[in-house]
C-alpha cells in the first residue's frame, strides 16, 4: 500500500488493522479532508 493522502477514517482503519505492513516511508504522509459533492480533496 502506498498512499499519502489519506483521511482521518481511512487512517484509523489503516493503522488500527494487525496485517498492515507499511513499507514506503512516505506512506500516510498527510490528513486530508474530502467534499465528495464537488468531488475534491481539501
Amino acid at each position: 500500500m502506498h498512499n499519502e493522502y489519506v483521511t482521518k477514517k481511512e487512517f484509523d482503519a489503516i493503522t488500527s488493522h494487525p496485517d498492515v505492513i507499511f513499507l514506503y516511508p512516505d506512506a500516510l504522509y498527510a490528513q486530508v479532508r474530502t467534499n465528495y459533492d464537488m468531488v475534491s480533496l481539501l
